[in-house]
């Protein structure tokens, strides 16, 4: 019996040991991300959870990258607990069929999905000098913008008459907006105009605005006469008739 229970001491001291020497599980990270399709301009919120499987709960503290199509589109950290997410707003630039989100946390772990960026509807407004004479140079202007969020429109927009006549285009600047020059019609009366904006990659095209007009008058005309400062008895005189406008039409009695 004696012999016995030394044996058994020494059984227990290696097991003891064996124990203590095991090493604990490394900790297991996982990133889940979360992403919308969206349209251009227009912000969403990107999220992605980090797991930790071990019970180290400072194995989640880090830093999260978030990129589209390779690109970095922000970055946020999480804490030290399990599950801790990390998110970013994001307003998408550019329309395709297919955009990959990553979201890649310190250690490399990555999560990826694919969304659909839809380009953004548009609108578009003419605004005219409202009134102008006959033959007159007056300047047009027209306005882009997109229906929801953030994005300028890019490219052109054409002019045109109500009648579908095209009078002219012109490049938008950098806040959507353009202008051209018009010369009202030799006849008076109103000319109804509008604008159409014609798309880019990112952004659809608006479609008719609404219109807006000129009322075109004629310039008021006046008549002088201009006679000779002398003349003999009974000679016959040049009287001349200076008529302003000079591009008037019609007759002098």
């Amino acid at each position: 019996m004696k012999r016995i229970l030394p044996l058994i001491s020494a059984v227990a001291v290696m097991a003891a040991s064996l124990i203590s020497a095991a090493p604990a599980d490394a900790a297991t990270l996982t990133v889940t991300l979360s992403a919308r399709n969206g349209t251009v301009g227009v912000a969403q919120t990107i999220s992605a959870t980090v797991k930790d499987s071990g019970q180290d709960v400072g194995g989640g503290v880090g830093t999260v990258t978030f990129t589209a199509n390779g690109a970095q589109i922000g970055t946020d950290t999480v804490g030290g607990q399990r599950g801790t997410t990390a998110s970013i707003n994001w307003s998408p630039q550019s329309a395709s069929p297919s955009t990959n989100i990553t979201a890649t946390f310190d250690d490399g772990t990555s999560d990826t999905t694919s969304v659909s960026i839809a380009s953004v509807s548009t609108s578009a407004s003419i605004t005219t000098p409202g009134s102008a004479g006959t033959s007159t140079q007056v300047t047009l202007a027209a306005q882009v913008r997109a229906k929801v969020g953030s994005y300028v429109p890019t490219g052109s927009a054409t002019f045109y008459t109500s009648n579908g006549s095209a009078i002219g285009s012109g490049n938008l600047d950098g806040s959507g907006r353009t202008t051209i020059a018009y010369t009202t019609p030799a006849a008076a009366g109103t000319v109804y105009l509008y604008v159409v904006y014609n798309g880019d990659a990112n952004a659809t095209a608006s479609g008719k605005s609404g219109s807006d007009s000129i009322k075109v008058s004629a310039a008021a005309s006046s008549l002088s006469l201009v006679a000779p400062q002398s003349n003999f008895v009974g000679s016959p005189a040049q009287l001349t008739a200076k008529v302003n406008p000079p591009n008037g039409t019609g007759s002098v009695a």
